[in-house]
């Protein structure tokens, strides 16, 4: 009799699954600090600050409810950020100590930042009203507004509504903060919608368009720092230069054309002398202005995204669609490449290509495996959100395709496992266009220590006749003698396959490979999933609505497992572990099966359309098609933890990674609550590729709060200015004493000098301080060295020549 869940447990409804990994990088607006020493960019809810000197994440600020879109500098304090995002809000963040200042609720999307005032009372950005279907640049106040605030057990921002003040000011555009920007000294805006060009002049309120040509819209746009000059993009790989595009007769246009697809992205340096472009092509462009010269900076992985240019124009950050950012010196020399979770299929957010390999765990460093790039292998860490490196399976380049439409059929990584110890990895790889033979093709990769990375070692050129659905290896028991590694591999030509690790001595050495041991079969049906049981005795494979169980020493099979009244496949074969290791557990679209080996008989069934199911020792956790998460034991259908609609999007794959130190702490909270999760954590990836964790509203709020206010202090190089060269001057030749001042440790000061005026400079805060002017001869006259006396000084080198006289006597005498 099938089991009815809701008579069986409740949903917890403090537990969330929060959003850990898999943010896009690439999305929001990027930009430089001032001194170019810190790279701001937008990663889902979260903004996060990279060091430029070494491409690591030196701080993140927690403070938005939805994606952040916009980054903006604030031009009247250069150590403070504005961002923005989908929620509504705008943040002024003190980014050198992570501190969230104020914040201003507008209501309504906002998409990216535009400009911001010279005074900071205002901002032009990218949103969209309430009740309208476009998008258009509004002109938002920030004069009227109430700190962040939040009260006990919730996360929402208390804002004051009288800060909405909204004038639009360019009436349509597009969501993409590539499409409108501003220039020559803030004073006008310019704005691609399709086949027409918008530009505003900000002060005098009036507007100019243009239309492309066509069949060939507009892509992008850039404008000139300083000049009534701007570039835009085309889908034909065109790029227009516009002169004066206020002149009275018409503006004069120039073109550069190199790309053979769109333009993704357009971005003059600080000084107007360049301008840099991208798209399909994975090639950056440097084009120098007035002149036909131009320089290339070729294989760059994935097609371009965005390009953002620093302050000082000596650095470049590129974003890829693949999830990539690359920081490039003004010489074309890649410094740093900053890699979130890589988007398969380079980004295309399409529930019909799901990640083909899911989500592995890699038996030696822990982290987390999944398809990357195209024919490629990414190793991602949990504990610092990073990407340790990336495996290369099919060793192809990314080409770009002729026609956007119609992209090239790349080489795909369909299935990949690794054994329990880590020393060999198995990956099956298929190519078919449709029209030329289909490849198939399984390598065994083996680890090399001294490279602390797999190197490949047997190639097997098809190895079945159709689509191989799944690749096991074979556990090896601790109890028991160890056994000959072995492999499963299935295909959906109705067989499975046994491969052996065998040894061959060659003239000066013995050389391992993987052969094929012994193929199995079961009255002509396509094999479906295949697993190994946890000592390895016993191997399971799907054969359409029968489970059959075999002996993988001489392939023998013992019996078959299956139901007169289910005509359903089956999709999911997991056995249990520890006490559950009697138990193997297989689904179909309807019901959820536990079988007793011992008895081969039904121990439970339930009622459950399952969409993902893995497996932790005598843990099991199952996602249906409605996104509900229930976290069993095969042994009683008593779930220890359920989740109504867990996540927003459908998931496709999920994991259990071993917990470390770093993560376990959140476990043990709140009564233990998650004692679940001790010794391995829960990962859930959805079909945008975000990869979300159970955890505990208390949790989440506690650790955005912390986050927020217990940020790293950045070390600052800001343009020099009249006081700090006098700071710097009274420094020289002395001998300095480091003290603690404020948030910024590590501020020095002339030794022996106490005065109250400095420190009380030092110590306040720059929103507080009273008017330079009123403290500025103060300040000054501590800072003089006092000038010493004629007299003074010559007696003061007399003692020292006496000094000097005694100490070469004691010396004789010695």
């Amino acid at each position: 009799m099938a089991t009815t869940i809701e008579n069986h447990v409740e949903a917890d409804s403090e537990a969330v699954l929060s959003l850990c990994a898999g943010s896009s990088l690439a999305k929001g607006q990027i930009i430089f600090s001032p001194d170019s020493k810190y790279l701001f960019c937008c990663s889902g809810s979260v903004v996060k600050v990279f060091n430029t000197t070494n491409g690591q994440c030196a701080q993140q600020l927690r403070g938005h409810r939805d994606a952040v879109t916009g980054l903006a500098i604030n031009p009247v304090n250069k150590l403070q950020l504005f961002s923005c995002g989908l929620d509504g809000v705008v943040n002024r963040w003190d980014y050198s100590d992570g501190v969230l200042l104020k914040s201003h609720s507008f209501y309504m999307p906002l998409y990216g930042y535009v400009s911001v005032d010279p005074s900071a009372k205002f901002v032009y950005a990218i949103a969209r009203r309430p009740q309208a279907s476009n998008c258009c640049v509004v002109h938002l106040s920030l004069r009227k507004s109430q700190k962040n605030t939040s009260s006990k057990g919730d996360n929402s921002q208390q804002t004051s509504s009288d800060s909405v003040k909204t004038d639009v000011l360019v009436p349509l555009c597009s969501a993409d903060h590539r499409t409108v920007t501003q220039g020559c000294n803030d004073e006008y805006i310019a704005s691609v919608h399709g086949h027409e060009l918008s530009v505003h002049r900000c002060k005098k309120r009036t507007c100019r368009k243009f239309t492309a040509e066509k069949n060939n819209p507009f892509t992008c746009v850039a404008c000139h720092p300083t000049e009534y000059c701007l570039a835009t993009g085309h889908a034909n790989g065109k790029i227009t230069i516009w002169w004066d595009i206020f002149s009275k007769k018409n503006s004069v246009m120039s073109f550069n054309h190199w790309h053979s697809l769109s333009v993704q992205a357009l971005a003059f340096t600080p000084e107007g002398s360049y301008l840099l472009s991208g798209g399909h092509e994975c090639v950056l462009v440097k084009w120098q202005m007035n002149s036909e010269n131009k320089d290339f900076l070729p294989r760059l992985g994935t097609p371009l995204h965005s390009i953002t240019s620093s302050p000082d124009g000596t650095l470049y950050v590129t974003s890829h669609t693949d999830n990539v950012l690359q920081i490039i010196t003004s010489n074309f020399h890649i410094e740093h490449a900053i890699r979130g979770l890589a988007r398969a299929h380079l980004g295309i957010e399409d529930p019909s290509k799901p990640i083909p390999v899911g989500l592995l765990c890699d038996p030696r460093s822990k982290a987390l495996v999944t398809n990357g790039r195209p024919g490629h292998l990414q190793f991602y860490c949990m504990n610092t959100d990073t990407q340790l490196f990336n495996l290369d399976i099919v060793g192809q380049n990314y080409v770009s395709p002729d026609n956007l439409k119609k992209p090239l059929v790349v080489t795909e990584v369909e299935q990949a496992a690794f054994d329990r110890s880590g020393n060999w990895l198995a990956t099956f790889e298929h190519w078919d266009d449709g029209q030329m033979t289909p490849e198939y093709r399984i390598k065994f990769w083996s680890y090399n220590r001294k490279q602390q990375n797999y190197q490949l070692n047997t190639t097997v050129e098809s190895p079945h006749t159709q689509v191989v659905g799944c690749l096991q290896f074979r556990p090896q028991s601790k109890s028991q003698s160890p056994h000959t590694p072995a492999m499963v591999s299935t295909g959906a030509d109705g067989f499975f396959k046994l491969w052996i690790l065998v040894s061959e001595a060659q003239i000066n050495r013995t050389v391992e490979r993987w052969t094929c041991d012994s193929v199995g079969y079961y009255r002509d049906r396509p094999a479906g999933m295949a697993r190994f049981s946890e000592d390895g005795s016993v191997l399971a494979v799907a054969f359409q609505k029968t489970l059959t169980l075999w002996e993988p020493e001489d392939n023998v099979m013992k019996a078959t497992l299956s139901l007169p009244t289910c005509n359903k496949h089956i999709k999911f074969v997991e056995f249990g572990g520890k006490s559950c290791s009697h138990f193997v557990v297989t689904t179909t679209d309807s019901h959820l099966t536990v079988w007793n080996l011992i008895s081969l008989s039904v121990h439970l069934r339930v009622s459950l359309s399952v969409a993902v199911l893995t497996t932790d020792g005598d843990l099991m956790a199952a996602v249906t098609t409605d996104q509900d998460l229930f976290v069993f034991r095969p042994s009683k259908w008593e779930p220890i933890f359920k989740k109504e609609k867990a996540v927003e999007n459908s998931v496709i794959s999920a994991i259990f990674l071993p917990q470390t130190a770093a993560n376990h702490s959140s476990a043990t909270q709140n009564g233990g609550h998650l004692n679940w999760q001790k010794q391995s954590r829960l990962y859930l990836l959805d079909c945008k590729q975000q990869l979300f964790t159970p955890d505990y509203l208390g949790d989440v709020t506690s650790a955005q709060k912390d986050s927020s206010r217990s940020g790293v202090s950045l070390q600052q190089t800001l343009p020099q200015t009249p006081f700090s060269t006098i700071l710097s001057s009274s420094r020289q030749g002395e001998d300095m004493s480091t003290i603690s001042v404020g948030r910024a440790p590590g501020r020095q000061l002339p030794h022996g000098s106490s005065s109250a005026s400095v420190l009380d400079v030092m110590n306040t805060a720059v929103p507080t301080m009273e008017p330079f002017h009123a403290i500025c001869g103060q300040f000054i006259e501590s800072l003089l060295i006092r000038n010493k006396g004629v007299g003074e000084s010559m007696e003061q080198e007399e003692e020292s020549e006496e000094e000097d006289e005694g100490d070469s006597m004691a010396t004789d005498s010695s």
